[in-house]
């Protein structure tokens, strides 16, 4: 289908910005590759604007993007290591599991380029393990999509979500007047600081986060949520106070608390291939595209317990002392 689709006020925020998530399997048939190809061509068929290619008119600040549906594809790479996830420590948080990310999805320059005409849409690599396991890498630009649509890889007749109706008097909305990422970086005004901030894979113990519902009896009942906020904004104030130091400004109110990608990022990842839901999931660029402190959820882990947090928040002199205050929270619990 030929055409062009005028991104939304929204859209036209994200389009420089590529996504990349990593879903680790255990343990997928020997046709899991051509069974996620065969997937991507028939989901093309329904969401033809991702083999399209991004286009802008215009200058700097007035610049606006559209999708040109010229059918040139997605790209799609597979690959094979001859070493098992746990040699590749895959579940780990060491620093050899980190550098291996970079080879397990296709990641796009941080200069600025990326959102432009020379680049696809979407790019999936998929990667099989002599154990038998497999790492699907999918990269995105999320200007474009962050749902659901990958159920035609288990054979369903029809997507989990159906295609949007293009309609262009959406593209034409104005900016709204409340734009939650916006009005982040306006009160955030140190955005630059940012560069020096380090990802984090955090969990939250289950059985601290019933432990602190537990005892707030005589009040309203605390959701999930606020006691990871709670906890969060804990780790950073208290690190912060530990630290003594002034030009932090991390513990500003927006430490984790605009983990307004907490939902969404759990919703594109929680697919299934046939053989069950991946044992872990991880979002993954090799610099951060946050502007602002950020927390992003991620679906249950293996082996992990709790709830399991993306945190971009501190600074990496920092880690170890956020870290140490969860620390003191489980050691609290056996008391």
């Amino acid at each position: 289908m030929r055409g062009t689709i005028k991104l939304t006020s929204f859209g036209r925020f994200f389009v420089k910005v590529p996504t990349t998530a990593l879903l680790v399997f255990e343990h997928l048939g020997t046709e899991a590759t051509e069974t996620i190809k065969r997937a991507l061509s028939q989901a093309l068929v329904l969401y033809y604007p991702f083999a399209g290619r991004i286009i802008s008119s215009g200058a700097n600040s007035d610049e606006e993007f559209s999708i040109r549906c010229t059918g040139e594809g997605v790209e799609f790479v597979a690959a094979s290591v001859d070493y098992s996830l746990q040699e590749a420590k895959i579940f780990d948080e060491s620093t050899e599991a980190k550098a291996l990310l970079d080879d397990l999805a296709m990641v796009y320059p941080d200069d600025g380029s990326y959102g432009s005409s020379y680049f696809p849409i979407l790019s999936v690599q998929v990667t099989k393990f002599s154990c038998g396991g497999l790492v699907f890498g999918l990269t995105c630009n999320h200007a474009i999509a962050d749902g659901t649509g990958t159920g035609i890889a288990r054979g369903s007749p029809s997507p989990s979500v159906v295609p949007p109706r293009l309609d262009e008097a959406v593209s034409n909305f104005p900016y709204p007047p409340t734009n939650p990422m916006r009005d982040a970086i306006v009160m955030y005004p140190d955005s630059k600081e940012m560069e020096f901030i380090v990802p984090l894979d955090v969990t939250i113990p289950s059985a601290l986060i019933n432990r602190i519902k537990a005892e707030s009896h005589g009040c309203q009942p605390c959701t999930t949520f606020e006691v990871v906020l709670a906890v969060l904004w804990r780790m950073i104030k208290r690190g912060k106070d530990q630290l003594r130091d002034k030009d932090d400004k991390m513990g500003n109110g927006k430490g984790g608390g605009d983990g307004g990608g907490g939902g969404s990022g759990e919703e594109e990842v929680m697919v299934d291939f046939g053989s069950g839901a991946p044992a872990r999931v991880m979002f993954h660029a090799r610099r951060m595209p946050f502007l602002v402190p950020t927390c992003v959820m991620y679906p249950p882990c293996k082996g992990k317990d709790g709830v399991n947090l993306l945190s971009v928040a501190v600074k990496e002199e920092h880690a170890d002392v956020f870290l140490g205050e969860l620390a003191k929270l489980e050691d609290a619990m056996t008391l």
